[in-house]
């Protein structure tokens, strides 16, 4: 149950040293004391990010799980529920990294993004957990958009999911860009300031065709920028 809180994410070692996890016998664990020192409760998190907890009751020195249980229900259990999961939800804030998406090519622009500008991604729409946007600090517009959607979004007929992301760009070099294949019209996004970069473009399909394991690092970089510097009031 307490991987949940945890999907999607990456274990940083880091920070869970930060934290206050200690490392033993490749396991880091965390204590914390909670309800006036009645419980203490336990985090183990393998090296591989798999986590597992105890609660145990001070007093009886027994462990506790009625929290567990949706079917348990009452004041006493709903606080040490409570306490459960505030402790889970701040560990997977401050020791995990988001990790979502897959693609390398979106590993290594955030990577890019995060070392030149220190933005975040935030996502901000619950029914849409795999969507973030990335914004300017100082303007707080939007310069790129991260998403996993439906192929047949961007091409008819296609199947599966493709991870894209939306970036700003002159109307000119949006016209002169589009072919469909890598580069499309905004997805969600107002086409005449916005295009969509797919990170699939089906390459096995079209073999002879330009394909995005073509397309340099760099060259994606600098529509970040470029999207980045749009990004004004």
């Amino acid at each position: 149950m307490e991987n949940i809180f945890f999907k999607n994410k990456k274990i940083n070692h880091k920070k869970l040293r930060a934290f206050g996890f200690i490392l033993h016998d490749g396991v880091y664990i965390f204590e914390q004391n909670i309800l006036d020192n009645g419980f203490k409760f336990i985090v183990e998190i393998a090296e591989n990010g798999k986590a597992k907890t105890k609660m145990l009751d001070l007093i009886s020195n027994e462990v506790y799980t009625l929290h567990l249980s949706a079917a348990a229900t009452g004041l006493f259990v709903g606080k040490i529920r409570e306490e459960y999961e505030n402790i889970l939800n701040l560990i997977a804030e401050k020791c995990f990294d988001v990790d979502i998406y897959k693609n390398l090519y979106i590993k290594k622009i955030i990577e890019y993004i995060n070392k030149k500008y220190d933005d975040k991604l935030e996502f901000l729409w619950e029914k849409s957990p795999t969507s973030s946007i990335i914004r300017r600090k100082d303007t707080k517009k939007w310069y790129a958009v991260l998403m996993i959607i439906q192929k047949n979004r961007l091409i008819a007929g296609a199947e599966g999911v493709v991870e894209a992301m939306n970036l700003r760009a002159e109307p000119d070099n949006i016209k002169a860009m589009i072919d469909n294949k890598i580069f499309f019209p905004g997805f969600h996004m107002n086409k005449k300031h916005w295009f969509t970069i797919s990170f699939d473009a089906l390459p096995e399909a079209l073999p002879n065709e330009k394909g995005i394991k073509h397309l340099a690092l760099n060259e994606i970089f600098k529509l970040v920028d470029s999207s980045y510097e749009l990004a004004v009031k």
